[in-house]
């Protein structure tokens, strides 16, 4: 019983380093945007590196990647016992 408690604690571990990982690159991207635009003021939001779609796309990845992992590595820890 010790070692499903211990997997769980892992795979929360793995679900919040991933999500951190996914925030910090996004944080840095925006950083560098920032530093475009202060360079240069006439800026199209084309040229940005990070725009909606690639927050939505990067957020919207890792939580279904992650979820569905943990979905599987849960199922196989705790099978459902036949009725």
């Amino acid at each position: 019983m010790w070692f499903r408690g211990c997997m769980v604690a892992v795979v929360c571990g793995i679900f919040v380093w991933l999500n951190m990982g996914v925030m910090s690159f996004i944080r840095d991207a925006f950083a560098q945007d920032n530093a475009m635009m202060k360079a240069s003021r006439l800026m199209s939001s084309t040229d940005r590196l990070i725009t909606s779609h690639v927050v939505m796309a990067l957020i919207g990845a890792t939580v279904v990647q992650t979820g569905v992992g943990f979905i599987a590595i849960m199922s196989y820890l705790f099978p459902r016992r036949p009725r």
